[in-house]
């Protein structure tokens, strides 16, 4: 399978503890950027709650949660809403170190124009 086309989805679980995970997508596809850049209406490398939210909104694909009667709990977008922050914290690392997103300083660093070094630098590294 190619690392460049991502043309069925494959899901990474992420331990909790106590017995309870989380399965995610494996990898973010372009579409699945732009869809969490449309629900933010912004970059996906703002890191803002909002971002996070479409970003686990876009990930999650099945949990290991149970109600009090140990029947199991959707995921829908109003139970992801429900995830403690520190459990949502634990997951958008996870999906960061599995899709490491460029940061808006990185977006600028890169987008800066290169000239390279000067006549003057590049005599004076001959000598």
């Amino acid at each position: 399978m190619s690392r460049h086309l991502i043309l069925e989805e494959e899901l990474h679980r992420v331990d909790l503890g106590d017995g309870e995970w989380v399965d995610v997508k494996r990898f973010l596809s372009l579409g699945d950027l732009t869809d969490i850049e449309d629900q933010t209406g912004g970059s996906i490398a703002t890191g803002n709650l909002a971002t996070g939210k479409a970003i686990l909104g876009t990930v999650i694909r099945a949990w290991s949660f149970t109600n009090g009667s140990n029947q199991p709990i959707p995921v829908t977008p109003e139970m992801i809403n429900h995830l403690s922050g520190e459990t949502a914290g634990i997951l958008l690392v996870e999906v960061n170190k599995l899709n490491p997103m460029r940061t808006e300083t990185d977006e600028k660093k890169s987008s800066t124009v290169s000239t390279g070094p000067s006549r003057r630098e590049r005599r004076s590294r001959k000598t």
